[in-house]
């Protein structure tokens, strides 16, 4: 998967991705790029960076578990799906 495509996809929804991190670990995630889903206080002006390194392709998602912006490569995914309703209910009603 490109970045582009990568990128296009987290801007219209919610996704269940699991990645190798640099240091080797593997790593899980609930991410999205849509503006609607990134609380107002996380929320860029204007949209976020797709590619924030040309060299190693790496695209800025937004971690709704842990509320926060992260770096994935997406030539790194090992498991890319949409999250499933539960799972997003889970971390919208969270007290």
């Amino acid at each position: 998967m490109t970045s582009s495509e990568f990128s296009s996809k987290l801007n219209s929804g919610v996704y269940d991705i699991t990645f190798t991190k640099l240091d080797g670990a593997i790593r899980n995630m609930i991410a999205t790029r849509s503006p609607e889903l990134i609380p107002d206080d996380h929320n860029c002006t204007g949209d976020a960076p797709v590619v924030i390194d040309d060299a190693i392709s790496t695209v800025a998602v937004f971690d709704l578990q842990i509320c926060g912006w992260r770096s994935v490569r997406p030539a790194t995914l090992t498991e890319f799906k949409p999250a499933s309703p539960e799972v997003i209910q889970s971390i919208f009603t969270k007290a």
